[in-house]
Order: structure tokens, then C-alpha cells, then sequence
């Protein structure tokens, strides 16, 4: 038995990415969650709390 489906898999995003607005698709998928994520997640009391201090722009190397 087999499957049919693509050797490669490609990301399909549900919109796209605008760079003029400072938004970025990482081409990387992390195995565990990135820890400016982890730290803001974790640092906010509540969810308006979150959308207060917002989440990392960018991502470390």
C-alpha cells in the first residue's frame, strides 16, 4: 500500500503576507514554540493584559 500525496508539502497561508505592514512568514518550523512567546504568554495576567503589551515583532536567531 502507498498514498498519492506529494513527496514535498508546501505551507499554504489563509492570507498573505504584507511586509509593508512589517508582518513576516519565518520559513523555519520550530519544534518547540519560540520563548519570546513562551515569556509574553506566560507574563500576561488576562488576555487584555496580552493585547496590552502584545506579542514579540520579531523572533531571535
Amino acid at each position: 500500500m502507498g498514498t498519492d500525496g506529494p513527496a514535498h508539502l508546501q505551507e499554504l497561508l489563509a492570507w498573505a503576507v504584507d511586509p509593508a505592514s512589517g508582518e513576516i512568514d519565518y520559513p523555519t518550523v520550530y519544534a518547540a514554540p519560540a520563548r519570546e512567546v513562551v515569556d509574553s504568554l506566560h507574563g500576561a495576567d488576562d488576555i487584555l493584559a496580552l493585547y496590552q503589551q502584545g506579542l514579540p515583532s520579531a523572533l531571535a536567531s
